[in-house]
């Protein structure tokens, strides 16, 4: 939705720029074969006790204040957009990244050509029959504290990021295939400690993948999906 919304403000500012630019040769063209401007000298000159002429230096004064008017609200309205492609790339609920952050970061790392990197795909089973049985306010508390629980797991250049409601990915910068089966293997030891019985029901699954180059974010999804329907 943002990505529609951001390429109709760019086409609305080409289109703006080009009619703002042809009103002003009309303007220009019409003024300059009546003398429009003469006309007015004269008739200041004629009616001096008016001042009519020194609406021309107001006119100039309150062009230059809405020009810094203009200025201030496009600083405004550039700040409140970059805010909201911000919360764009956040889930709402876990308040991590979401598909959305995941894309920008491979594009990134298209640019930069940083690699190699690795991919980590947490897959959460029984969520679905705890919120069925205990409701989805111990389902949603479960959640959270296994994500932090998987946060603590995580080095400081790791990024967590949220595919849906049971799948998480996890991007790792400096990904090896020994690294990843550690930390694999951390995750997998989780624990959850709760009152309710309902929680051993969960399991954890967790695959990943090491990049060499560059690949389509599909292509990633559908090297770990084949990984875990593997296990």
């Amino acid at each position: 939705m943002i990505d529609l919304l951001k390429t109709k403000v760019k086409k609305r500012s080409k289109t703006d720029f080009i009619v703002l630019t042809g009103s002003f040769l009309v303007i220009f063209l019409l003024c300059s074969r009546l003398d429009v401007l003469e006309v007015i000298h004269n008739f200041s000159r004629a009616h001096e006790t008016y001042e009519v002429d020194e609406i021309f230096t107001a006119l100039i004064l309150m062009t230059a204040i809405f020009g810094l008017f203009a200025y201030r609200r496009w600083q405004d309205v550039k700040i409140l957009s970059l805010f909201c492609e911000e919360l764009s790339m956040l889930d709402p609920f876990t308040q991590l990244p979401n598909q959305r952050a995941l894309e920008r970061l491979l594009l990134q790392l298209k640019q930069g050509q940083s690699y190699p990197c690795s991919f980590l795909l947490v897959d959460i089973n029984g969520l679905e029959n705890i919120k069925n049985t205990l409701g989805l306010d111990v389902s949603e508390q479960v959640t959270i504290e296994l994500l932090y629980q998987i946060s603590l797991k995580l080095g400081t250049d790791q990024l967590l990021i949220n595919r849906n409601t049971s799948q998480y990915m996890i991007f790792c910068p400096v990904g090896t295939a020994q690294s990843n089966a550690f930390l694999i293997e951390q995750i997998k030891n989780i624990e959850l400690s709760s009152r309710f019985n309902s929680l051993q029901a969960v399991k954890i699954e967790c695959v990943a993948i090491v990049l060499l180059h560059f690949v389509e974010l599909q292509t990633i999804f559908e090297a770990l999906d084949e990984k875990l329907l593997q296990l």
